[in-house]
């Protein structure tokens, strides 16, 4: 599914880590970014225990984002 900027997902699963931001399964983002033959990219608001609430931006694979409707 090709996506487009303003578009709400959410992450289907854990993704990320070391070399990008982990963003937890379920975490719900809104895309600002969809360029053609590149990875989507998706700002996530993220709460956490540790670090709080705070705004994340990610590039994703469309495979790891679903559409909210």
């Amino acid at each position: 599914m090709a996506f487009q900027v303003g578009d709400r997902v959410v992450a289907v699963s854990d993704f990320g880590g070391i070399i990008r931001e982990a963003v937890p399964a379920g975490a719900t983002g809104r895309v600002v970014d969809a360029p053609w033959l590149a990875p989507v990219r998706v700002e996530f608001e993220l709460n956490h225990w540790w670090h709080g609430r705070r705004t994340v931006t990610v590039d994703v694979d469309p495979g790891e984002v679903a559409a909210l409707r």
